[in-house]
């Protein structure tokens, strides 16, 4: 995956210092990274949404470094949110990296029900304005 601003051609320079050049590096298929600006509507509905929900709530820009289907339809001019509501209680003994795609994959009943609301509540904010 590549960073934002970064190319290809960025990333095999970034390899070869560290590898050199006695092998041959191959890239089949690549495609921007997908960025997103909080400079926008909806990104200010989703920090407002957090705020009322969980005043303690602080919203984070984070890289995914899995994939998704947002490089596809930024392509065609959809703006893309990785908004996942998701609150886990300090004392639970859960770890967020470890609850996705893992043997115990979870999450907690309320925390399910809270985020739903949180992403209903923003849908109505952005639709509103």
């Amino acid at each position: 995956r590549l960073l934002p601003g970064q190319s290809a051609d960025d990333l095999v320079r970034e390899i070869r210092a560290v590898i050199g050049d006695d092998y041959d590096i191959t890239v089949e298929r690549t495609m921007p990274a997908t960025e997103t600006t909080w400079e926008d509507p909806i990104a200010q509905r989703i920090t407002e949404v957090i705020a009322k929900h969980d005043p303690e709530g602080i919203v984070v820009r984070t890289m995914i470094p899995g994939f998704t289907d947002a490089k596809y339809f930024s392509q065609a001019g959809a703006r893309w949110y990785g908004f996942a509501p998701i609150k886990i209680e300090k004392d639970s003994g859960i770890r967020f990296a470890e609850m996705f795609h893992g043997n115990d994959e979870r999450v907690s009943v309320e925390s399910l029900r809270q985020g739903t609301e949180m992403i209903y509540r923003t849908l109505v904010a952005v639709a509103s304005k």
